[in-house]
């Protein structure tokens, strides 16, 4: 008796050709999404390089997030001073819509003499003003003090021959946060100047 079995194959490669046709089908359909140098939609003509390269110099732009500590404190540092900037500006302001407050003295000596001394206290020196009253050519010497730290300013206008009441003046904004003093002095025996202060407190 023979042991001849009849196998068809024929099912299973149908069945193969039918998966083929799908591949290419959707092969076929997968091709007109892929990129091209044409812009989706239009018959524009365009190459999809430049185009990243455009891109990434915008990309570029943007600065990188400061990752390092120092720059983060470089960074608060610098709004800390804008800060006491601008808080300087609001006072400066506020002072100038102020009233101002004002001392005066007749100097006729070569020594020191105050004009003005505010023991304590915070505010601006706004303005001196100096008025020759005497027949005696002379400077007029102005030492401010401000906060302990003096300052000397030599005003040469003051030097006339005659009695005509020439004069100079200052004008400031010299802020003071815990004490402020005006003292002057002529530089010639027998002169005489009227020395003028013009101050604000906070």
């Amino acid at each position: 008796m023979s042991n001849f079995f009849n196998i068809s194959v024929k099912p299973e490669i149908d069945a193969i050709k039918e998966a083929v046709d799908a591949i290419l089908l959707d092969t076929a359909a997968i091709q007109p999404k892929l990129p091209t140098d044409y812009i989706m939609g239009s018959a524009v003509l365009t190459s999809k390089n430049a185009d990243i390269d455009d891109i990434k110099v915008s990309t570029d732009r943007i600065p990188a997030f400061p990752a390092e500590q120092s720059v983060l404190n470089d960074v608060d540092s610098k709004l800390d001073t804008l800060y006491t900037k601008v808080e300087l500006i609001r006072a400066i302001t506020d002072a100038l819509s102020a009233a101002p407050l004002t001392a005066s003295a007749n100097i006729t000596e070569i020594v020191p003499t105050t004009v003005l001394f505010v023991a304590s206290g915070s505010g601006f020196l706004t303005g001196i003003s100096t008025v020759c009253s005497s027949d005696v050519a002379s400077l007029c010497n102005i030492t401010i003090t401000i906060d302990g730290v003096a300052l000397d300013i030599y005003i040469p206008s003051i030097q006339a021959s005659t009695n005509d009441s020439s004069g100079s003046g200052l004008s400031c904004i010299m802020r003071f946060n815990t004490s402020l003093k005006v003292e002057a002095n002529v530089t010639s025996e027998g002169a005489t100047a009227h020395v003028a202060v013009a101050y604000t407190l906070e």
